[in-house]
Parts: C-alpha cells; structure tokens; sequence
C-alpha cells in the first residue's frame, strides 16, 4: 500500500460535458474533501472506458486512486454499473458514487448487479443533485476510502510485526 497518501484522485464520468464542468466547479476548493494533508486532483472523462483508462493510468502517478462518480447512463459500451464494477476489478478499494436523473428504481438495479460484499463501497446521488449533496458524497467517499486504506496498511504493518518476531523466534532456537 506504500506510506504516506499526498493526493487523491477523483474520476467523474459522465457524457455531459456541462456536468462535468459544474462538478469540477462545485468540488474546486473544497475543504475537508479529503483527510488534513491530502491534495484532492479531479479528473473528468465522457465515457466508462476512459474512466477505465485513467484509472490504470493513475497507477503510474503520485497518489491514489479514491473514488469514482459515475453517470450510469452512458453512451455505447459500458453503463456506468459495469464501469463501477471494472474499476473495482482495477482497484478493490475505490469508492464509487453512481448518480442519474432516472428515479428510484434505480437504486433496485444496484442492489441486483452490485455485489453484497461491495455494496458498501457504493452510493447513489440523485440528479439533479445540489452541491451540498455531491460534496457530502464525494466527502464520505473519499474518508471511507481513507479509513479503509488506513486499516490496510495496519494490517500490512501487524503482518509485517508477526513475520518479524517469528524470524526472531526463529533465530532464537
């Protein structure tokens, strides 16, 4: 998992190009998007695969990949589940924010597809949705995915502590 996180990163999918904008106006200076100390960086895109190409690009880049907020209506290849359940495939740990204008029902359409396990790495934002709302999704989406990666990373270091004493004890016959 690597030490310290200096920035994390934000794709947003959605075919509209006048959404992407407002949510890049909305979240542009946010405070407290991210946990004291992490830069948050936006990167906005039309489509599922580019969201899916960024998203192996950003491996490549300082920071990580936090969390994804996806259009579910989107044009040709995948719909915006099939991109969240990609991006997982890619990255485990993202948060992924999913919104549309199209009601209710669906929310009972990602119950069906999404996974039980990962259902709690995914929310639902209503468009339209007020800057209030997308900030306080991006917000928990992003210290969710803090939390869990700082629950990793103690768990890499207790695995590491455990590895290291049986050396020790080892050593010691």
């Amino acid at each position: 998992l690597g030490g310290k996180v200096e920035r994390a990163h934000i794709v947003v999918v959605d075919d509209d190009p006048n959404i992407l904008k407002l949510v890049e106006a909305y979240l542009a200076g946010v405070k407290d998007l991210a946990p004291a100390g992490i830069e948050v960086k936006v990167h906005s895109v039309p489509t599922g695969e580019e969201a899916l190409a960024t998203a192996r690009g950003l491996k490549a880049l300082p920071g990580r990949f936090t969390c994804a907020l996806i259009d579910i209506v989107l044009p040709g290849g995948a719909d915006g589940i099939d991109t969240c359940l990609r991006l997982w495939e890619i990255d485990p740990s993202v948060q992924c924010v999913l919104m549309t204008g199209n009601g209710p029902r669906v929310e009972e359409e990602i119950e069906k597809r999404v996974p039980p396990p990962l259902l709690p790495k995914c929310d639902y934002l209503p468009k339209p949705f007020s800057r209030f709302g997308l900030v306080q999704r991006m917000r928990r989406a992003v210290h969710a995915w803090h939390s869990h990666w700082l629950e990793e990373l103690r768990r890499g270091e207790n695995i590491k502590l455990v590895l290291e004493l049986g050396t020790m004890i080892d050593q010691g016959d």
